[in-house]
């Protein structure tokens, strides 16, 4: 459906009401991601009117700030015409959808790279941002008409998102109607960004790929994509529960590509590092990370202990002892990290899986107030045991009795693991990419179609 005359004066409530309603849709996966977080007891939530208020100005200080910053650089609708025109975009803006899809990235042919939706020269924030301004009255009143409570707070929070959805969408739509796209890659399927431009595409026909960027929770929304390639049978299992449908998408079911590299430079030097590394991100409490981090220090002070926060890491860490150091995502790479340490303690965090894929035990040990989660099933599926209490974490690095999962289990999470073309996932996505997604050269790929009940996807022969 044409969204071109939303702005007209003519119908543009109705067509403004839908654009409304649709920034809503496209948020309902952060919505609900909340509710369930809110669920646990200790969940703290701030005040309806603080957020909303907050949010507001700060959306308004960021438009400001862009169109003082970019304004210059502004580029009209032939410049992205020219740089997305008969292109593969890869859509990638966060370190981690970044890391996922880099090594199918050079291998793919043809291709245009959007890795940073702030830089006015990949992609047109400042329409995005325009466009917004434009339905921003009509989201806060749609958020103002919402009953009390704390599906209400929850939007207040994130009200900046449903904003800008807005935009995104409009920006979208228009260039999926108005460029040849060969195809659209992401590597997120939840974020109101993404998920806008996959709705845009997905209307215009073009053809729509998901490649995992990290395990996943059976809360994550339905696949919406042409094509969707993951990680093995769990990432399956939990895309068709809760009432979800495979019936949208073409899955093929390769392994992770992201681990390419890290299988390639799987650690074989068992020589101790003397060194523990403590796995970090935005649902954990820095007093308890800094509590537990000592307490290691002082009862193996032999050991350096190395924290490790996630990109969306933006607390302070206090650190007063030598022996413990912090870095984060941004400052080196996970397979430089895992190579530097002899034990992984997380909490229910995606690194568990890299390290048992670079073969560095992994424990999961709860460093948040909201007590213990299994959002990815680590431990339900027995890929990672839980440590229940300080006293028995410290005993487990003592005894070295480090629990390893069996390679079925593993497989679970990476169908890639420990199989022959292990560590060149990326090349079979990129050669399917670069053949136009062509059915007749899956047989050359050796897949082959399996159906189990309601649920069908294509793995290799090898599986």
């Amino acid at each position: 459906k044409s969204l071109e005359c939303i702005f007209t004066n003519k119908g543009h409530d109705m067509k403004r009401k839908e654009l409304v309603d649709l920034s809503f849709e496209l948020n309902n996966f952060l919505l609900s991601e909340h509710l369930i977080q809110s669920e646990k007891p200790n969940t703290a939530l701030f005040c309806i009117g603080k957020a909303c208020i907050i949010y507001i100005r700060r959306f308004i200080y960021t438009i400001f700030l862009n169109v003082l910053k970019h304004g210059k650089l502004f580029r009209g609708k032939s410049y992205y015409k020219k740089q997305y025109d008969l292109k593969n975009i890869f859509f990638a803006p966060t370190l981690n959808n970044q890391r996922a899809l880099e090594d199918i990235i050079q291998k793919t042919n043809c291709y245009f790279l959007i890795d940073d939706i702030k830089d006015n020269n990949k992609y047109p924030i400042i329409q995005v941002y325009l466009i917004s301004l434009k339905t921003f009255i009509f989201i806060i009143r749609k958020y103002l008409s919402l009953e009390n409570g704390k599906k209400k707070n929850i939007i207040g929070n994130e009200l900046i998102n449903y904003i800008l959805t807005c935009g995104f969408y409009y920006v979208d739509f228009y260039i999926c109607q108005n460029v040849k796209i060969r195809s659209l890659i992401v590597s997120n399927d939840h974020t109101n960004f993404n998920r806008a431009f996959v709705k845009a595409a997905n209307e215009k026909r073009i053809i729509t790929t998901y490649i995992q960027h990290a395990s996943v929770a059976d809360y994550y929304p339905e696949l919406k994509f042409t094509y969707s390639f993951l990680d093995g049978l769990d990432s399956l299992y939990k895309y068709a529960s809760c009432h979800k449908t495979l019936d949208n998408t073409t899955v093929i079911l390769l392994g992770a590509a992201r681990y390419d590299s890290l299988a390639q430079k799987r650690q074989v030097d068992k020589k101790m590092k003397y060194a523990i590394g403590i796995g970090i991100n935005i649902l954990d409490d820095e007093k308890i990370i800094e509590d537990i981090s000592h307490r290691l220090s002082t009862a193996f002070p032999e050991y350096k202990v190395i924290i490790r926060a996630h990109p969306n890491w933006r607390k302070s860490i206090h650190i007063y002892n030598s022996n413990i150091s912090f870095t984060s995502a941004y400052d080196e790479s996970i397979d430089v990290f895992l190579n530097k340490i002899d034990v992984l303690i997380a909490n229910d965090s995606c690194i568990h899986l890299d390290a048992i894929k670079f073969q560095v035990p992994t424990l999961m040990y709860t460093f948040s107030k909201l007590g213990f989660s299994d959002q990815y099933s680590f431990v339900n599926s027995k890929l990672v045991k839980y440590i229940r209490s300080y006293e028995d974490l410290e005993k487990i690095i003592v005894d070295k009795s480090f629990y390893i999962p069996a390679d079925d289990i593993i497989r679970l999470f990476d169908n890639s693991y420990k199989r022959e073309y292990e560590g060149n996932v990326s090349l079979l996505i990129a050669n399917i990419i670069n053949e136009d997604f062509d059915k007749t050269f899956y047989s050359q790929l050796k897949l082959k179609q399996i159906t189990d009940g309601r649920i069908s996807y294509f793995q290799t022969s090898e599986c």
